[in-house]
């Protein structure tokens, strides 16, 4: 079975490649999602018969908050071409990825699947989100045909080797170890925006790679009857941001940290079930968050020169 993954250079790709070294890893390099007729010919070629899609112009908070156009036109248009292809192509096995940040605002905890429409999303990433909603309706409207199984996978924060640090528009943890870094090698203050005060679920790389191995077999043999699959440790698992910063600290051993409370701090919490995961794969364990963080900063040091930032 030939699988493509879109996105395939980014840390989830990455992390799948080490369980999955014969699916085919695609970049942006390889094949520009926002022009249409250029990735439907690459596709063409490549003659898949199961796409994971993993591509999007992704960040953090202020990233969300400074760039929703830019954030919506883009994941629109991605969401929009490689859905378009996967008809075109009649690809018949699906998986995209969406996000637990797409959820409403207002809304009952701990937060579950179908509740991903049931009202607006945070002002602050309302354009991530509603160029992410879209790729769940577009897989419905595919589903309505009996012959092909399309799921969305819906992971909290992810985390890992081989992330994005860059500091303008990384997620929280490799934007936090990134920041730690050079307060210590630069002699001041590890500044963090906002409280901490704060809450998430986050799952480890590595975790969510052998979720979406799982998943692979299970949706070919057409064993999945879900849509959407929230990919995220039990809800009592929330960390806050500021016990990541004192941990990341901690490792750093680099405690001149500054809080800046001026800054917002986004959703207070995003809770989410994990019920419908566990009932698919009930004897999932997840990896100890403390360790696989160290990892990640070590990693992070060890790879400095080259790694994105």
């Amino acid at each position: 079975m030939k699988v493509i993954v879109t996105g395939g250079s980014g840390m989830i790709g990455k992390h799948l490649s080490e369980l999955c070294p014969d699916f085919i890893y695609l970049s942006s390099k390889d094949c520009n999602l926002l022009n249409y007729e250029s990735s439907l010919e690459y596709f063409k070629l490549l003659n898949p018969e199961f796409i994971i899609h993993f591509a999007a112009k992704v960040g953090g908070l202020y990233m969300n908050m400074n760039h929703n156009f830019d954030m919506l036109h883009n994941n629109l248009l991605i969401n929009m071409n490689i859905m378009k292809i996967c008809k075109e192509l009649k690809i018949k096995n699906f998986i995209g990825c969406l996000s637990t940040c797409i959820f409403p605002n207002n809304i009952n905890y701990p937060i579950t699947e179908e509740q991903l429409h049931n009202g607006k999303p945070h002002d602050s990433n309302f354009g991530f989100s509603y160029g992410k909603r879209i790729l769940d309706i577009y897989c419905k409207e595919m589903n309505n045909n009996k012959d092909y199984n399309y799921v969305c996978i819906i992971p909290t924060n992810v985390y890992g080797e081989n992330d994005n640090f860059n500091l303008k528009d990384a997620h929280v943890i490799p934007a936090l170890i990134h920041k730690c870094y050079l307060a210590k090698k630069n002699n001041k203050e590890f500044i963090i925006n906002g409280s901490g005060k704060a809450l998430r679920q986050f799952i480890y790389a590595g975790d969510l790679a052998k979720i979406i191995y799982f998943l692979v077999e299970k949706i070919r043999m057409n064993e999945i009857q879900f849509q959407n699959i929230i990919c995220s440790p039990d809800e009592k698992k929330e960390i806050s941001i500021e016990y990541i910063v004192r941990k990341i600290a901690s490792i750093f051993e680099y405690n001149n940290v500054v809080f800046d409370t001026s800054f917002s701090d986004g959703q207070y919490k995003k809770s989410v079930s994990n019920k419908r995961l566990k009932s698919i794969m009930p004897d999932i364990e997840f990896s100890e968050f403390d360790k696989c963080l160290k990892n990640t900063i070590y990693w992070f040091i060890e790879n400095f020169d080259n790694l994105r930032k």
